[in-house]
């Protein structure tokens, strides 16, 4: 549970930069580019980690795991579509 929090932290202060980035019209800025780009890679690492926890044996709900990669993967596309399509 430690290193979830570990990694939750860092990326809520992240999204909470995005959105005062995107509250001033900042979002096609260099920085929140590269912000987006790394949330977009965390993202689709935490459904890559939640997918393999089943072949190594942890018992996780299908259901519940199943929406979290979802979840995760949507946030992904959200966060490449944004690094793409930002304009300064």
């Amino acid at each position: 549970m430690l290193t979830h929090g570990a990694c939750v932290l860092p990326a809520g202060v992240v999204h909470y930069v995005q959105k005062d980035a995107a509250d001033r019209g900042r979002l096609g800025a260099g920085t929140f580019k590269k912000l987006n780009l790394a949330l977009a890679v965390s993202q689709a690492a935490g459904s890559w980690f939640l997918y393999q926890l089943t072949p190594l044996g942890v018992p996780v709900d299908a259901t519940v795991q199943m929406v979290a990669i979802v979840r995760g993967l949507v946030g992904a596309l959200v966060c490449t579509w944004q690094y793409y399509t930002a304009r300064k």
